[in-house]
């Protein structure tokens, strides 16, 4: 070797030593400059999962954010490779914040000395509304943990007409919303975000158990929830039965109906509030669907808190999912640091409901539209996904990035022109295939997920 040849490799070793040094460097300050530790790949990848730290003050712009930059780091290290279909739950576990995804996962592993089912409450927007995605998880849940019933119904519902997982009519009832403008109606949500109130005498409700999905049908139990301040009847009409139930005093009140099936609410008088019936399992899974067409998630704050813990009293939860943004997200803005502030506050009013439960954020999936000619995903979706995990990270929660397991960029565009197809052609909205797969993938980050919880606390890592 020649002796110039002898000095080109002698700098690349120096050169290589250095940053290695580097890298086990502490932090420290030199006249008055912080000094960094740099980050090499190659020596950092402890394992499959292993930890990655961000630098404070680091960031990766917002029109430069790509899948691979948005893929989950997660909080322990686990020898276990997850298959490469699998997109990880990220866990911002943290003892002064909130404990992640554990209650859940812990729930999962006890649910046979439980005494009820486990509970999620799916918290959307229109991206699951119909039970688009929800329903194909609840299956899948209740074919892997048990459990049965379509859960939570709202008395009144926007969506009646092609929600495919239960049948309901209804007939003289006003229903109130949080997105309503006006405060007294917003000061009647209940659990959902929504309720309604007997227009007038003879309001009747009307729900039928739908059988698309198995575990419809394995619901053995069903619960109604309402609300009289005055002294008030309420009949109910379930299949040659006719029961009369006496309320009053305010506050919710759960109503157990002595089995599944069609049933009828019949309010003989007009101002009963009513919210919701519930059709499930006495054990296994259970997961509600609280979509709310419109909804950023800002308004659930709206939801009156000792409602809530009324709520949380007779209907535990352990999984609280948060899945908003497609109303969020916009073409140019590009900071959202406000809207996680504000949904921080979500959390907190939630959580101090339901102290108990875990939280998981689902961030916004893939909106693209034509700009400059040329179908593209909106900048401000992939700002919006980055700070939804930030909204993880400062929370103590959960986060799934549904933008990634749409396939990052254009995802939703090339859902809408496969074939067959698996989204709509506005390019924001899933349809019953794509809500099919899209849940499997979360279901399979669950099941993973419950796996790396039931390995570290066995000791295994």
């Amino acid at each position: 070797m020649s002796k110039g040849a002898w000095r080109v490799c002698l700098f690349l070793l120096l050169a290589a030593a250095v940053a290695v040094g580097l890298c086990l460097l502490p932090r420290m300050t030199v006249g008055g400059y912080e000094v960094k530790r740099a980050r090499l790949p190659w020596l950092h990848g402890q394992g499959a999962l292993a930890v990655v730290e961000e630098e404070e003050g680091e960031s990766t712009p917002a029109d430069s954010l790509t899948t691979d930059t948005l893929r989950p780091k997660v909080a322990f290290i686990d020898t276990v490779a997850p298959p490469p279909e699998v997109v990880l739950i990220e866990d911002f576990a943290c003892d002064t914040l909130g404990r992640g995804m554990e209650p859940f996962y812990l729930a999962l592993s006890q649910r046979q000395s439980l005494g009820r089912p486990v509970r999620i409450a799916f918290f959307g927007d229109s991206f699951v509304e119909g039970d688009i995605l929800t329903g194909d998880l609840r299956e899948l849940l209740q074919e892997a943990y048990g459990g049965g019933g379509v859960g939570y119904v709202d008395i009144v519902s926007p969506v009646a007409q092609f929600r495919a997982t239960v049948r309901q009519s209804q007939r003289g009832w006003t229903s109130h919303s949080i997105l309503d403008k006006n405060s007294s109606a917003r000061a009647l949500a209940g659990l959902s975000g929504r309720s309604a109130t007997s227009a007038q005498a003879g309001a009747t409700a009307t729900f039928t158990p739908a059988s698309n999905f198995p575990h419809l049908s394995a619901a053995t139990q069903a619960t109604l929830y309402v609300c009289a301040e005055d002294t008030q009847e309420l009949i109910v009409l379930l299949g040659s039965d006719t029961l009369s139930y006496a309320l009053g005093g305010g506050g919710v009140q759960a109503l157990r109906l002595p089995r599944v099936g069609t049933t009828t609410l019949l309010a003989p008088q007009a101002g009963l509030t009513a919210y919701g019936l519930a059709w499930e399992a006495a054990g296994g899974i259970t997961l509600d669907n609280f979509s709310l067409r419109g909804c950023s998630g800002l308004p659930l704050t709206s939801i009156p808190a000792q409602r809530l813990r009324q709520f949380a009293r007779l209907r535990p939860y352990d999984l609280i999912v948060l899945q908003f943004g497609l109303n969020i997200a916009e073409r140019k803005r590009l900071d959202y640091s406000a809207y996680v502030e504000q949904m921080a506050r979500v959390v907190a009013h939630l959580r101090n409901a339901y102290p108990q439960a875990a939280f998981l954020i689902v961030s916004v999936g893939d909106r693209d539209d034509r700009i400059d000619g040329e179908l593209q995903t909106l900048p401000g979706v992939k700002a919006l996904v980055k700070a939804q995990r930030q909204l993880a990270e400062q929370t103590g929660a959960g986060y799934w990035n549904l933008f990634e397991a749409m396939g990052g960029e254009l995802g939703i565009a090339r859902m809408a022109e496969s074939s067959p197809p698996e989204a709509a052609k506005d390019y924001t909205h899933l349809n019953a295939r794509g809500g099919k797969r899209l849940a499997g993938a979360l279901f399979r980050a669950i099941e993973f997920g419950l796996g790396q919880y039931e390995r570290k606390t066995a000791g295994m890592f």
